[in-house]
């Protein structure tokens, strides 16, 4: 489970070793890429008018904000104080379109994809200083290719697919409100 604690201090700590094992040797060894993609709660509906259909309880909505979205902010954390990110260092989280569109029992999911874009925004402006990147990845069932957004701003990527399934010449769109560096 990416989302126990233990296992997850665990991993980091090996890895630890691992990295100072190489630095013993004179290289300089950091984690380039990390993948959040985390897909694991609930998809009940927050209120039914039906006694046969469940609603969401609190236990299971807390679960799958922690699981999906929260668990980010701790491995990033554990990895940054341990030493394995460095200038250079990539961390990418899926997301998906429920974090803003209202979709039928996808309620709990899509709490956590919201929370989930606003620690990357945060996580981003947090270590613009270490030169870590938090690059959003919004899987998109429209589009073959994901939307990224950086510190600098949302850069979406989109390439389109023809009928032959060929993808087209991309499509970039940079907005800029989504996360600003502090002034000075």
């Amino acid at each position: 489970n990416a989302a126990d604690e233990e296992k997850r201090r665990g991993v980091v700590e090996a890895t630890k070793q691992l990295f100072d094992a190489r630095r013993a040797e004179g290289k300089d060894p950091f984690i380039a890429v990390v993948l959040h993609s985390l897909a694991f709660g609930t998809t009940l509906s927050y209120v039914t008018n039906s006694a046969e259909q469940k609603e969401v309880s609190q236990k299971q909505l807390e679960m799958t904000a922690d699981v999906m979205a929260h668990s980010l902010i701790y491995w990033v954390r554990d990895l940054f104080h341990a030493g394995l990110l460095s200038s250079g260092s990539r961390v990418f989280a899926m997301t998906s379109e429920g974090a803003s569109r209202a979709v039928p029992t996808y309620g709990p999911v899509s709490a956590a994809k919201a929370a989930l874009e606003a620690h990357v925004r945060q996580l981003a402006l947090e270590l613009i200083p270490q030169d870590v990147s938090l690059p959003r990845t919004v899987a998109n069932r429209r589009h073959s290719a994901p939307g990224l957004a950086t510190a600098g701003g949302d850069l979406r990527h989109e390439a389109r697919v023809g009928q032959a399934g060929q993808v087209g010449k991309p499509v970039i769109e940079r907005r800029h409100e989504d996360v600003h560096a502090p002034a000075g």
